[in-house]
């Protein structure tokens, strides 16, 4: 509330102020409120003092709309981030967001284009952002039947995630899991998967990391090994509750 009441007072930019207000946006989202953290960081962006620094609250904001189901309003403000910022990093980083909304509310095919195109250009400044943008451009390919290009792509992104490691490295290793199952590779995909899911319960829990654990349970139905997809989903649904509480 004070940081809302300074910023209803400022005639213009105002750093002290925006950060009050990010600070703010970023205890809502921790706590799940994500539409008002979207709120109060898209009105920190407004009275950022650099580029840089606004481009970074439009991102924050935008990823907190993309959390509260506002695939439009987290769209516009990836768009406008990226206009404001010269790092090559968080104009990757803008560039996922963008895409990952592509991919669930419009073109996956424009979503993975738009992925592997932003692996590229950061490939040179961060291998682990390389291999979170190449992991992610697997899943448009899946979602339209590609599963030959989606292989490849899944194997490009194992193969560089295995030198970042981390929660990187799970994801990238439950995705390229995922397209051996739909390849017919059951029989080896398969428990790549449940090693993933393994290394994934030893991670730190978040709302964002446990949104993609389902890719889990759905292994496990695909297989008809009903009784692992029970327990795996039950795990999930008490580490949501964990991150949300």
């Amino acid at each position: 509330h004070r940081a809302w009441h300074r910023a209803s007072a400022a005639a213009g930019a105002d750093e002290s102020i925006a950060q009050d207000l990010e600070q703010a946006g970023t205890q809502m989202a921790r706590r799940t409120g994500f539409a008002a953290a979207a709120s109060a960081l898209e009105r920190a962006a407004a009275l950022s003092e650099t580029g840089d620094s606004r481009a970074r609250r439009l991102l924050a904001a935008g990823n907190a709309a993309y959390l509260a189901g506002m695939p439009d309003r987290a769209r516009e403000t990836a768009r406008a981030a990226i206009q404001h910022s010269s790092d090559p990093l968080l104009q990757a980083d803008c560039a996922h967001l963008h895409a990952n909304v592509e991919a669930y509310t419009g073109n996956v095919l424009d979503a993975h284009r738009m992925l592997l195109d932003a692996a590229q250009r950061v490939a040179p400044h961060d291998q682990e952002r390389e291999a979170q943008l190449l992991t992610d451009a697997v899943i448009p390919l899946l979602s339209a039947g590609e599963v030959r290009s989606a292989y490849q792509i899944a194997q490009r992104a194992w193969r560089r995630a295995k030198e970042v490691g981390g929660q990187t490295e799970v994801l990238a290793r439950k995705v390229l899991a995922m397209a051996m199952i739909l390849r017919g590779e059951g029989l080896a995909g398969y428990p790549l998967m449940l090693e993933g899911l393994d290394l994934e319960a030893r991670q730190p829990a978040s709302v964002q990391q446990l949104l993609i654990a389902h890719w889990g349970v759905l292994s496990a139905a695909w297989l008809e090994d009903y009784e692992r997809a029970r327990a795996v989903l039950a795990v999930l649904l008490e580490r949501l509750r964990g991150a949300s509480a």
